[in-house]
């Protein structure tokens, strides 16, 4: 658990080759618990391990979840952390994450709605804030900045405040496209197929292909073509 904390203050931080490196330890030492024999705060670690690989592996993340939710419900809770729902809100956030990830929109955005609610009910504010934040990147939704605004007032200084200005200036530019978009717009910038780019990023064609429709429709565009032209127009490449 404390190397999985340090993982996940180093992305708060920006600090993405030491989270990583932080991350293969935590995993490493994933593979050698007996998860079935443990409880509290060892199988919190699951969900941890989940939440950290969401954006850098989302299948990887969903094998995460998947072992979780087999074990079953803790038995005797050790975290303030693990009681009432609060387990469940972060286990839909990553499952809504992952699904984002893959292509599967409607899916993910119920899942963090889920989400969203549970910490809204627990006054979590931080997390519902990332929450709204998140489905503000799926949806396009203003509702969903201005909820997150609210949510983030007391922490505007922190990694989540910077990531609501991100947000509400790719707002006012008209073009907001999720991480795994923006990986996938930058190669279709690059001139690369829709096979190259989901062997680059390891997704499916399927996959690359529906990030590619909402792509043309953050940019009200219809084609590849168009698309490059409209960029350029934007200065965006």
């Amino acid at each position: 658990m404390a190397t999985s904390d340090i993982a996940y203050l180093a992305r708060c931080i920006n600090e993405p080759r030491w989270s990583r490196q932080e991350l293969d330890e935590v995993e490493s030492l994933a593979q050698t618990v007996e998860w079935r024999g443990t409880q509290g705060e060892e199988r919190v670690a699951l969900i941890l391990l989940a939440e950290l690989f969401s954006p850098l592996d989302p299948s990887r993340a969903a094998a995460y979840i998947a072992q979780y939710t087999s074990l079953g419900r803790l038995g005797a809770p050790q975290l303030h952390l693990t009681y009432g729902t609060r387990l469940d809100a972060i286990v839909a956030y990553v499952q809504g994450i992952v699904q984002i990830a893959l292509g599967n929109v409607k899916q993910g955005t119920k899942s963090l709605r889920d989400s969203l609610a549970i910490f809204d009910d627990a006054a979590y504010e931080w997390r519902a804030g990332r929450c709204a934040l998140r489905l503000y990147e799926a949806t396009r939704d203003g509702q969903y900045l201005e909820r997150a605004e609210h949510l983030l007032r007391n922490y505007a200084a922190s990694w989540l405040g910077n990531e609501f200005r991100r947000l509400r200036g790719r707002r006012a530019n008209d073009v907001l496209l999720t991480p795994v978009q923006e990986r996938v717009f930058k190669l279709l910038c690059a001139g690369k197929s829709t096979g190259e780019i989901a062997s680059s990023l390891e997704r499916s064609p399927f996959t690359v292909r529906n990030h590619m429709k909402l792509i043309f429709k953050a940019f009200r565009v219809k084609s590849r073509p168009a698309l490059l032209v409209e960029a350029a127009k934007r200065d965006i490449i």
